[in-house]
């Protein structure tokens, strides 16, 4: 029995592998931005 978590770890990996890395900058950059976005709404 798998760990819970693992087996969307092994398809994230797959997936990532899949993408090219301009992909996955945009999308980290967002998801950055994002972050600091919902940090800023906290701090407000």
């Amino acid at each position: 029995m798998d760990r819970p978590g693992e087996h969307q770890l092994s398809v994230a990996d797959e997936w990532l592998d899949s993408v090219d890395p301009e992909t996955i900058q945009r999308m980290v950059d967002g998801k950055q931005l994002r972050n600091g976005f919902a940090r800023f709404m906290l701090n407000y």
